[in-house]
């Protein structure tokens, strides 16, 4: 089963996206490889035709006839807009489509679930005209050509799965095959006006006295020959700008739009067969420069509601340097997650729930208080940097490398997080420490081995470090770290034992 949508004055339907608008209204293009170089009429609207205005016309004599004829041009833009939209709510149909011709798409409904054909074109009439006020025809058959010209003389659906062909094709005029001008030319000498009449000529006589190109007519018209569609894949690009008329200072209507951009990509991902693995967010602003963020999405999705729900915690906190003048979103696709879980291992039962309270927390505490402590890789005391948070999908400990035995030697040092400041005397010939006073130490030091000086970032003027340590022995009893930073900052780093 094949269904064609087909939108009839294309060109015309393009510009006139107003349904209340009744005005005479007329499209006229001039003819590149024709030596009149007169604007001809080549569509009208129904208002037009009423006051006996007519393709071919030039704009001079249609005005003539109509003096309250408006005049359009062509426009690739509107054009372009109109074939996007019919196109999308093609895909949203069947992944197997064809885009026939500007404001023809033929759609193969072989294993998709259409249901009743008579209520899936009315539904996609409605949407056309609900979405974007664009009068469609719809027509199905058997095969695309056959398709194609039930939905030509549609109104505005129409289906012949139910009943002969002949039935309907007995009287329909010969011009609706669109057969080569020396083709047209012989059958007309013959007699023939109307397909009913083509069909039946003998099918060797057709071969025989017109060629294959008339051949290829007649099989084609009466259905024993089905031509195969050059099928559209939807585009891969899944990102769009949006520009506002006005500049935007407030969060209702930047979200507004977001969730308009968000449903557009969701559905191009839905039509690839892809989910939103990151959303990419671009603002601009209107004194210039601009800010953006990458959302990583733990469980790749297509649901608005949830990718909206993680750009609007973000956002919520957000302060913007100046007014909003370009808002732009892009979706990372991804395949959709195939996981088996294990019966004894526990996971989060809702990820992209877990990263929209992380997002909530980012704009409590920032970004660089949330997330996994990863220890660096240097010899800083404590050093480490925050790492976004990501769930382990897969059981990550049968991955791990196994960790080698270590050998504790000597006591083990528990430190104090934070440190404790202290003040420390030291001796005056050697600047040994002899003393300690702070809120959990105080005494005077029996026995203490170092210096142990270390530094490190030397190069970077903003980061670089230097400290010593001592091990340091309590008269009162007791093993301690200390550490003095700079010229006389001083830290109990921990306890032994």
């Amino acid at each position: 089963m094949f269904a064609v949508i087909y939108i009839p004055d294309f060109f015309l339907q393009a510009q006139l996206r107003d349904p209340h608008d009744t005005k005479p209204t007329a499209l006229v293009k001039t003819a590149k490889k024709s030596n009149d170089s007169k604007a001809r009429i080549m569509a009208l609207n129904q208002a037009a035709r009423d006051l006996q205005v007519e393709t071919g016309m030039t704009a001079a004599q249609g005005q003539a006839r109509c003096g309250e004829l408006r005049i359009l041009h062509p426009s690739e833009e509107a054009e372009a807009e109109a074939q996007r939209i019919l196109l999308e709510l093609s895909v949203s149909c069947s992944r197997d489509f064809e885009e026939t011709g500007l404001g023809i798409c033929t759609l193969d409904l072989m294993g998709t679930r259409c249901g009743d054909e008579w209520e899936l074109g009315w539904k996609l009439v409605e949407e056309l005209a609900k979405t974007s006020s664009l009068r469609a025809q719809i027509g199905f058959a058997e095969t695309p050509d056959l398709a194609l010209m039930v939905a030509q003389q549609a109104d505005p659906v129409r289906s012949i799965a139910g009943e002969s062909d002949d039935e309907f094709l007995q009287q329909l005029p010969i011009e609706a095959l669109n057969p080569p001008p020396d083709i047209t030319m012989v059958l007309t000498l013959w007699g023939i006006h109307t397909i009913g009449d083509f069909l039946a000529l003998p099918q060797g006589d057709v071969a025989e006295r017109l060629g294959p190109d008339a051949l290829d007519l007649w099989e084609r018209v009466s259905g024993k020959k089905s031509r195969l569609l050059r099928l559209v894949r939807p585009p891969e690009d899944f990102s769009q700008t949006v520009d506002f008329d006005h500049e935007v200072d407030t969060l209702e209507p930047l979200l507004f739009m977001m969730r308009r951009v968000l449903e557009t990509i969701c559905a191009r991902l839905a039509a690839a067969w892809l989910t939103a693995g990151e959303i990419r967010l671009a603002l601009h602003f209107a004194r210039g420069g601009g800010y953006e963020r990458a959302f990583r999405v733990p469980d790749p999705t297509t649901e608005v509601e949830l990718l909206f729900r993680m750009l609007h915690a973000h956002l919520e906190d957000f302060e913007a340097k100046a007014p909003i003048i370009t808002v732009r979103l892009e979706a990372l696709p991804a395949r959709g997650a195939k996981r088996q879980f294990h019966l004894f291992e526990p996971g989060l039962r809702d990820p992209n729930r877990f990263a929209e309270t992380l997002a909530r927390l980012e704009g409590l505490l920032g970004s660089e208080r949330v997330g996994i402590p990863e220890m660096l890789d240097c010899h800083r005391p404590d050093a480490f940097r925050m790492r976004p948070f990501q769930e382990a999908i897969t059981d990550q400990k049968s991955n791990a490398p196994k960790p080698e035995k270590s050998f504790r030697l000597g006591l083990p040092l528990r430190r104090f997080r934070p440190p404790i400041f202290a003040n420390v005397a030291v001796s005056s010939t050697d600047q040994r420490p002899i003393q300690i006073s702070s809120v959990r130490v105080k005494g005077a030091i029996a026995d203490c081995r170092g210096p142990w000086a270390i530094s490190g970032d030397w190069w970077a003027k903003e980061s670089r470090w230097s400290r010593k340590e001592w091990d340091v022995e309590m008269a009162g009893g007791g093993l301690y770290r200390l550490a003095c930073e700079g010229k006389d900052e001083w830290k109990v780093e921990g306890i032994y034992g």
